[in-house]
């Protein structure tokens, strides 16, 4: 490739560091910066490891920080300073430890059509523009322990339907997908269809929304364990952003609108597909519902708090029928709302 696949949502044409085949690289006290497209990337794996131990990574113009092609990438200790991503996966695994700061100009990880697994744990923190984990209709696992997740724009995890422009990019899994096989810059075919996207939240405390678009291709399970969580957990319809004269994003040879991928805006609602959002609660973990949230199934075990912001309270409706929000199991529409009121 002569430049970044744009459909990714970048631009460049060249790439700081890359790993391919059975290669491990371990970089140690580095600073890696590239201008545009990547800067630790992964590709054409079987069996790649990449270490990457107290580093600053860097991107200038647009970029990630680090790509994961079926590889294990691993980063302790070190810095992400990026236009677009920290992380991308098209399967692999990516783990973040030891006090690893992200700061991302738009997403923390991108998981793109792949399963995959993410760990962020020991003290790191990431502050992002936009969601911090983004999933494109794929299947990942995202498991994050005693660490801290900031958006500006206020979503912790998004799941959405893939919007690759581009008919001969992806597994099809998205409405505008097409069919391919594992290539450069990951987008591994087959996506997965009827498993689940995992979240799992540890021994932190969240402020923020997660929410689904993505209820026709694969349930949202997330569990929360010794968490607190302010914000609303839903199922959502959204509608894709388009350009500054309402153009929309199609495969094109002008890609001055590569900025839009991954870009919708929600409403968050009931859902009547095969699909929806779950919610698990221990007994030591409270989700303050500051926003109506729609869920498809509700596990709280003995102990686990859901209530409001100060000066609200909030109420459950499953079905359409008022329910005591007492442990126990819960299936259906689920709507949880807060209300003025004590």
């Amino acid at each position: 490739m002569m430049e970044v696949p744009w459909m990714l949502g970048l631009v460049g044409n060249c790439r700081a560091t890359t790993v391919v085949a059975n290669g491990t690289a371990n970089y140690n006290n580095t600073h890696v910066k590239a201008q545009a497209w990547g800067a630790m990337s992964t590709d054409a794996c079987r069996n790649v490891k990449l270490t990457v131990t107290n580093c600053h990574i860097e991107t200038v113009e647009s970029g990630y920080g680090s790509y994961a092609d079926g590889s294990s990438n691993t980063f302790s200790g070190t810095t992400f300073d990026v236009n677009d991503y920290g992380l991308i996966i098209t399967g692999g695994s990516g783990h973040f430890t030891d006090g690893c700061v992200v700061n991302s100009g738009r997403f923390g990880v991108m998981s793109h059509q792949g399963s995959g697994k993410v760990t962020i744990d020991k003290g790191c923190v990431f502050n992002t523009k936009k969601a911090v984990l983004q999933v494109k209709s794929g299947t990942p696992t995202f498991i994050v322990d005693n660490s801290t997740l900031k958006s500006d724009s206020g979503i912790i995890l998004q799941a959405m339907m893939n919007d690759d422009p581009n008919k001969n990019f992806g597994s099809g899994a998205g409405p505008v997908g097409g069919s391919r096989g594992s290539s450069p810059e990951g987008m591994p075919a087959g996506a997965g269809a009827g498993k689940a996207v995992t979240a799992i939240f540890r021994n932190m405390t969240l402020s923020g929304d997660i929410y689904t678009s993505m209820t026709s291709l694969n349930d949202v399970v997330v569990t929360f364990e010794k968490a607190t969580i302010t914000g609303a957990i839903t199922t959502a319809t959204a509608q894709h952003a388009v350009g500054p004269n309402g153009e929309r994003l199609v495969m094109q040879d002008k890609t001055d609108l590569y900025y839009l991928i991954g870009e919708e805006i929600p409403t968050y609602s009931a859902t009547d597909e095969k699909y929806g959002m779950k919610v698990s609660l221990d007994a030591d973990s409270t989700w303050v519902v500051s926003k109506t949230s729609y869920l498809t199934s509700l596990s709280l075990a003995e102990g686990a708090v859901v209530g409001a912001p100060e000066g609200q309270r909030v109420t459950m409706t499953v079905n359409g029928a008022k329910k005591p929000i007492t442990a126990g199991t819960y299936e259906g529409k689920i709507v949880l709302t807060a209300t003025p009121g004590a």
